[in-house]
């Protein structure tokens, strides 16, 4: 009998032995699983994480571009204007001779300040009487050396207009060059950004494909874990 109860608690020993064993195994395999869950999981943040920078870096980089970019087309518009207007003046400059020839011709000319009536009105704001009456000046026909004079200044005054316009014309072509460029860089930019944004993307895929079977192999230890009474 007393044998008997001998090979009893042995045989007990044995198996809360084993048990005890095949907890403390267990247990490793699911200590190990969980710190490669946690890994795994400090991964895929990281990776979100950088997912959602790169599309707010994205979102903001695009805004300044834009912003440049109107700048610029808006820049392009006032040159193209002031060509625009420039050209106009210059238009008018002989149409100002051909008037202001008239006028010397026929006494619209005043003796004190020595200008045609046009340029009087049309530079100095003032109507031509009033201007001959305030400066107690009389009309008279001009003499030959102002028409010189008025050839010379509308001369000096459309070289200079054509000088303007070609710059202008420079300034527009140099803007078109840089509004040109920065569309192509924007296009790349987002182009880059889509393309990291992408790979962070297939990154989190991979991770998630590839941590699965260890995923699975946790789920199993914690169900023996359980159903073994290891906790």
């Amino acid at each position: 009998m007393r044998a008997l109860l001998s090979s009893i608690v042995a045989t007990l020993l044995m198996i809360n032995s084993s048990h005890a064993f095949n907890c403390v195994a267990a247990k490793v395999m699911h200590d190990n699983y969980s710190q490669y869950r946690d890994r795994v999981q400090q991964e895929l943040n990281h990776k979100k994480q950088d997912g959602e920078r790169l599309g707010v870096e994205m979102v903001n980089s695009d805004a300044k571009t834009l912003r440049k970019l109107n700048l610029l087309i808006e820049k392009y518009g006032r040159t193209l204007q002031e060509t625009g207007k420039t050209t106009h003046e210059r238009q008018e400059l002989a149409t100002d001779y051909d008037k202001m020839c008239y006028e010397l011709d026929s006494g619209f000319y005043c003796s004190k300040c020595l200008r045609s009536r046009t340029e009087i009105e049309k530079y100095d704001r003032e109507n031509f009487d009033v201007h001959i009456r305030r400066v107690r000046s009389t009309t008279v026909r001009a003499p030959e050396s102002a028409y010189r004079r008025l050839y010379d200044e509308l001369q000096r005054k459309g070289k200079e207009k054509s000088n303007k316009i070609k710059q202008l014309q420079q300034e527009s072509v140099r803007i078109e060059i840089e509004i040109s460029k920065l569309k192509e860089e924007r296009i790349k930019m987002k182009a880059d950004f889509e393309a990291r944004i992408a790979k962070t993307n297939d990154d989190l895929l991979t991770i998630a494909r590839e941590s699965g079977p260890t995923m699975y192999k946790l789920q199993i230890s914690e169900f023996e874990l359980r159903d073994n009474n290891c906790y």
